[in-house]
């Protein structure tokens, strides 16, 4: 009895390891994509400032300053264009995206909850999950209010000079259409099993 007790230990030890490994490895592989996705995208806006021309210059220092929070702000709307040209401030911009709270993941129970995540809770109780913490959201307030005080036609310039070419965080940003509240319930569930 003792022999298989001690072969089922080992065997649970290893598969535990062997996951606890595949966690960390998808983890750093998903730092190096988001990297380099960063780095892609900054090259790009890097190669639109060699050009000469003051519009292109201002538009690809914009497009550098801008990038981010536009890609977040296209990924909150659903990928519609509409809320980017809008000349609204900060408190209606969210109204309009339906965003009823921003919580860090680490204070709410989610099974895929980790550090430097932020949570965007919709009025509908599904949420985006953001791979940043909630600080590097709220500093958008004023980029945003920075963006919106561009001219219209700097405004579009910048927006097709990020979003045109299709590119968008396919990492920064996940839509979970699930309610928040049957995930930690779920979650509640399997600690309590």
């Amino acid at each position: 009895m003792d022999d298989i007790e001690n072969f089922l230990q080992r065997q649970w030890s290893a598969l535990f390891q062997q996951l606890l490994y595949e966690q960390r490895t998808k983890s750093i592989e998903e730092k190096r994509m988001d990297y380099l996705s960063n780095q892609i995208a900054d090259i790009k806006t890097a190669i639109m400032t060699s050009i000469s021309g003051s519009d292109l210059e201002n538009t690809a220092k914009g497009a550098i300053k801008y990038r981010r929070l536009l890609e977040v702000i296209y990924s909150l709307s659903f990928r519609k264009f509409d809320y980017l040209k809008q000349d609204i401030n900060w408190e209606e911009l969210l109204n309009k995206l339906n965003i009823v709270d921003i919580l860090d993941s680490e204070k709410i129970d989610i099974v895929n909850k980790r550090p430097n995540k932020s949570i965007i809770l919709l009025e509908d109780g599904t949420f985006f999950e953001l791979r940043f913490p909630k600080s590097i959201f709220n500093e958008f307030e004023f980029q945003w209010e920075s963006f919106r005080s561009l001219n219209d036609d700097s405004k579009n310039a910048i927006i097709n000079a990020v979003l045109d070419d299709g590119h968008f965080p396919r990492f920064s940003v996940r839509y979970v259409n699930k309610h928040i509240e049957d995930i930690q319930q779920n979650f509640y569930d399997l600690e309590n099993d």
